[in-house]
């Protein structure tokens, strides 16, 4: 009975409000399917994009690296929410005033083959973003083992496709405003509690003294904690080359509201990140007898806390269905904006866009087509979760974010050029990470460098050579 509440709350809500958004739609056109049509409010926007870009990796991945790292995780979260700031106060303007309904057409300009190029990377990286968060959804129900293998992910593809399907960019931010709710009370029910079992922060404190909850060797010298933040900056900066997020910007009713979008993802972000930081080292004194997976710790300790060896009764069960709606509605909130972002890359790239046509059915088709590949790919992604959402995020920046920057100094840049600094960044990040350097810095750093600086040293030499004498 108790995971039929789980279920009704979570799948049920979200799909009646992804129904409920379809009858906001004026004009039934792809612009409107995959930008409403550009109306979309400050405060729903900034909650949109947070809970898009927090994804079922808060309630994994991200409490893994802080029971790793300890204490020095703090400094992935200041990291983070520097970069992501700054680079959506950056290139947020340029997005709103795009005529483009996809960032990847938006950086192609006028060349098709370049468009074409982004869409080829960023459709399997995106594609594999969302597969991650399906497996999140999935890891879900095998932990409280409800369902035969692959239920939760199963599930999960079937909300994202139904209220998609319904009211497209719509329902999806309409969901999300829904899920950072639902995500930020299943962490402060969580942090509440664990705050009492503990003995409040002293007892924690006391606690702490006799476990190894700091990783020194990322924190040993100064020279270190900047090299490993700085990195952490890069990554966060990588948020403005996500296609799921920056839509959120496209869709602004106006450029004013980015700013006011811009603080309200920050200040969620910040509350979020100090929830989880808080549980994650609570969770690590709490399972210090018990052997572990870092990814699946929240749910062995809201296992432990809200069953009748803990708070038991239906208190016990009502807190234990909250935070399995959170991490439920963490997982689908970015799924969801993903598979978007991939229908609208291919469908504006193709130059099908017709703001006059009625027709939904292409974008549609997309948009179910990568439903299903999301979900088989999910069946067969065997990385850890952390792992997927760094590699994605990372190839995505170092292909993008030197692009962002290049347009944004330069007029009419060379497209062969684009390509070419896009294909470097890629590879300079999938290689950073296939040689382990990632443990030392965040590949995000050497991939947005690197090809900016082999721009910049380009258009110098090319600006001296045609040079008039």
């Amino acid at each position: 009975m108790i995971i039929l509440v789980f279920l009704t709350i979570s799948l049920g809500s979200c799909l009646l409000l992804g129904i409920y958004a379809r009858g906001f739609s004026r004009e039934g056109s792809a612009l409107d399917y995959f930008l409403a049509s550009k109306q979309i409010g400050t405060l729903t926007s900034g909650l949109s994009i947070a809970a898009t870009c927090s994804s079922g990796f808060t309630f994994t991945g991200l409490v893994g690296l802080y029971i790793s790292l300890g204490f020095s995780a703090i400094w992935f979260s200041l990291g983070i929410c520097i970069g992501s700031t700054a680079a959506f106060l950056c290139f947020a303007h340029q997005l709103r005033a795009s005529s483009a309904i996809s960032l990847e057409k938006h950086l192609a300009g006028g060349s098709q083959k370049l468009g074409m190029l982004f869409s080829f990377i960023s459709v399997p990286v995106m594609t594999l973003y969302a597969a991650a968060q399906i497996k999140a959804a999935d890891q879900a129900f095998q932990i409280i083992d409800f369902g035969p293998r692959h239920t939760g992910g199963f599930l999960a593809t079937a909300l994202v496709f139904l209220y998609c399907w319904s009211g497209g960019i719509r329902a999806s931010i309409f969901t999300d405003v829904f899920q950072v709710f639902v995500m930020l009370g299943s962490l402060a029910i969580l942090a509440f509690v664990l705050h009492a079992q503990l003995g409040g922060i002293s007892g924690i404190y006391t606690e702490l003294g006799s476990i190894d909850i700091r990783d020194t060797s990322l924190t040993n010298t100064p020279s270190a904690v900047l090299l490993f933040t700085a990195g952490w900056i890069f990554a966060g900066f990588t948020f403005a080359s996500w296609p799921h997020a920056m839509s959120r910007f496209m869709a602004l009713e106006n450029n004013r509201a980015v700013y006011r979008t811009v603080f309200t993802f920050t200040s969620f972000f910040i509350v979020s990140h100090l929830l989880i930081g808080f549980v994650a080292i609570s969770a690590k004194v709490f399972l210090v007898n018990y052997s572990y997976s870092k990814e699946i710790a929240l749910f062995l300790v809201a296992q432990d806390i809200f069953s009748e060896h803990g708070i038991g009764g239906y208190l016990g069960q009502a807190m234990y269905e909250v935070f399995l709606a959170g991490f439920f509605a963490s997982a689908v909130s970015t799924s969801d904006s993903l598979i978007l972002a991939c229908s609208s890359s291919i469908y504006d790239i193709r130059g099908a866009i017709n703001k006059s046509s009625s027709s939904l059915t292409k974008p549609k088709i997309l948009t179910s087509l990568f439903c299903l590949l999301a979900f088989l790919v999910a069946l067969f992604d065997n990385q850890s979760i952390f792992d997927s959402v760094m590699l994605c995020a990372s190839a995505m920046g170092g292909a993008f974010i030197p692009t962002l920057v290049i347009r944004s100094l330069q007029k009419n840049p060379n497209s062969t050029a684009l390509g070419g600094i896009a294909l470097l960044g890629v590879a300079i990040s999938i290689s950073w990470r296939l040689l382990d350097y990632h443990k030392l810095v965040s590949e995000a750093l050497p991939a947005t460098l690197i090809p900016l600086a082999i721009w910049w040293i380009g258009h110098q030499i090319k600006s001296k050579l045609t040079k008039p004498t």
